[in-house]
């Protein structure tokens, strides 16, 4: 009895957590990275791509190698492991494509209350004013991301999002409270 109420209360708690935050609609397009930049001055574009699962850096830098997107993100096959952050014991793998819009990137580890229904920033896994392409890992469970990534504009506007994949058709789902344009760069 106590399964059958725990599973009903994260069920009701996950459509009441997904109806609190913003989707941000999902983009597809052409995956050159000045195509970000040309899309509209006036947004801070950042595009992201899901990579895949992988369970830490050796076997994503492995992986890499034979990617469809190295012919075009050459840098993915040259990140180090400072720039490869792992948020969890999670597998989802994202590549984050901030634009020269971008003044600094944070990468918080997200922690969700008890009941589910607030999550906060916990430890801080990535900062930098040199803002260029990473890679995150995270996502240990497929309801909840437990990842926040936080943009900071030249013009001093924030955008902040949690990438997850999403369990319904498995394409990039974006969790965010901020206007952002995020643009989905994934190969599906």
């Amino acid at each position: 009895m106590k399964r059958v109420l725990i599973v009903l209360i994260i069920f009701i708690l996950t459509f009441t957590f997904s109806g609190c935050l913003e989707n941000t609609s999902i983009l597809n397009g052409s995956s050159k990275t000045s195509s970000l930049q040309e899309t509209n001055s006036d947004t801070k574009t950042i595009g992201i791509i899901a990579l895949g699962d992988y369970e830490n850096y050796n076997e994503y830098s492995k992986a890499i190698k034979t990617s469809p997107y190295l012919d075009e993100y050459e840098f993915l096959g040259k990140r180090s492991t400072n720039e490869f952050i792992t948020a969890s014991e999670g597998t989802q793998t994202f590549a984050i494509l901030p634009t020269d819009t971008i003044a600094s990137v944070s990468v918080y580890k997200l922690e969700h209350d008890n009941e589910l229904n607030k999550a906060t920033n916990g430890d801080l896994l990535y900062n930098s004013s040199n803002v260029k392409p990473f890679v995150v890992k995270c996502n240990f469970s497929d309801i909840f991301p437990d990842v926040n990534i936080v943009l900071t504009a030249k013009d001093g506007s924030v955008t902040q999002f949690s990438p997850k994949i999403s369990m319904k058709d498995g394409r990039v789902e974006i969790v965010t409270e901020t206007k952002s344009f995020i643009k989905d760069l994934t190969k599906y």
